[in-house]
């Protein structure tokens, strides 16, 4: 029996190729390339007619184009040509990007305690580095939080993975307020994540507070006008709210 198409998760492969886009502009490369990878690997495991998959491979190769002249992915590692004329061999290779990139990030963080220090070392340095960050934002040092993150991408990420973690946790066990203060700690590291926004807004809804969850999409959607379950959400607490 041949597998069923789905074309809303051919869409959502689009949608996420177009967050690459726009992470890439935004100079985030290394949270660019980590949600790249998510294309390729759905890519591979989602069946699609011959049109769909021809369209995204002129999506794929397009972006690969746009990647490779860019200046912030230029500054990480040079001048890099994609060859690649299938999604395995590119994703092996993005792979590898990305770990070289992890590792030139760690090699670029002052550790001149243990300059012989192995990846792993470095690896539980830099996650008590973001444990640290992530106490001065606890305390409401968010200025001094900013600084010592930079344009740090892998610490970024950490930093709000962990928070918007603890905020769906929270939210699931019925910890309201507590999971609203998560995604505010992790919406001043980064506003310009419509799903932190989205996240937000689905703590309001619980909480039947009609007005803060449509405010929180319109942020979400001013970010990202196609996000789908933003939209969705919208449409259902429009209805809830009259």
């Amino acid at each position: 029996m041949a597998t069923e198409i789905k074309r809303e998760e051919i869409t959502k492969i689009f949608k996420l190729l177009n967050e690459c886009k726009a992470k890439l502009k935004q100079g985030k490369v290394h949270t660019c390339l980590v949600s790249f990878k998510a294309v390729l690997e759905k890519t591979l495991t989602t069946q699609m007619l011959p049109s769909d998959e021809k369209e995204l491979m002129e999506e794929v190769n397009g972006f690969l184009k746009m990647l490779s002249e860019s200046k912030s992915f230029k500054d990480i590692y040079g001048p890099v040509s994609f060859h690649a004329k299938d999604i395995s061999s590119s994703l092996d290779f993005l792979k590898q990007l990305i770990r070289v990139g992890e590792d030139e990030i760690r090699d670029n963080v002052d550790f001149r305690q243990k300059d012989d220090a192995s990846v792993q070392d470095i690896a539980t340095e830099m996650e008590a580095e973001a444990c640290r960050i992530m106490q001065l934002i606890n305390e409401g040092e968010y200025a001094r939080a900013k600084e010592l993150i930079a344009d740090n991408d892998i610490l970024i990420t950490y930093i709000v993975q962990s928070y918007n973690r603890n905020g769906i946790h929270l939210r699931r066990e019925g910890a309201y307020d507590s999971a609203i203060a998560e995604f505010e700690k992790a919406l001043i590291i980064l506003p310009d994540d419509e799903g932190l926004h989205y996240n937000m807004a689905r703590v309001h809804v619980e909480k039947k507070e009609w007005r803060r969850a449509e405010a929180s999409l319109q942020e979400a959607l001013k970010i990202n006008p196609l996000f789908k379950e933003g939209n969705d959400l919208l449409k259902y607490i429009s209805v809830k709210s009259l």
